[in-house]
């Protein structure tokens, strides 16, 4: 953990709601980050149009520090469509920490594999989810590597 950013909290994932969405809304991503991942006012849009995406708030104590959403499909697969840190508490690991929630989160749902996908360009992200286990699995047409985590049933 650097220096000057001691834990807030316990860590954990919970459901966008009414008390949490203006917080969801104003997480920002640092500038050059900004071409990777959608705002999140798209996500919750996205979320609210389709029923099997599912938006998550990440919590350090009672600060919203990040969001993620992944979609419920059903061959028994989610595939995480974002996953978000807020810049000024980037740094600290929080993002593999919200990836393991979130995966924890897909297995105890029944899921037996996660996808997500990057842009190539995204090393940062490519490292994280390599590290974590996600094997590049296929190309998106615009690109995207598309990687799987899977555990079986």
């Amino acid at each position: 953990m650097s220096e000057g950013h001691e834990p807030r909290g316990p860590l954990r994932l919970v459901p966008v709601d009414e008390t949490n969405r203006e917080a969801c809304l104003a997480i920002h991503v640092r500038d050059d980050q900004v071409q990777f991942v959608a705002s999140n006012a798209k996500s919750l849009r996205q979320a609210a149009e389709q029923p099997t995406l599912v938006p998550r708030a990440l919590l350090e104590g009672d600060e919203v520090v990040g969001f993620a959403m992944y979609q419920r499909r059903p061959d028994g697969a989610a595939y995480i469509w974002r996953v978000m840190v807020a810049d000024a508490h980037q740094g600290r690991g929080l993002g593999r920490r919200l990836l393991r929630l979130l995966v924890e989160e897909v297995r105890a749902t029944g899921h037996t594999k996660v996808f997500l996908s990057h842009r190539p360009q995204n090393r940062v992200a490519e490292r994280l989810f390599a590290s974590l286990g996600f094997a590049e699995y296929d190309l998106e047409p615009d690109g995207e590597v598309v990687r799987l985590l899977e555990w079986g049933a």
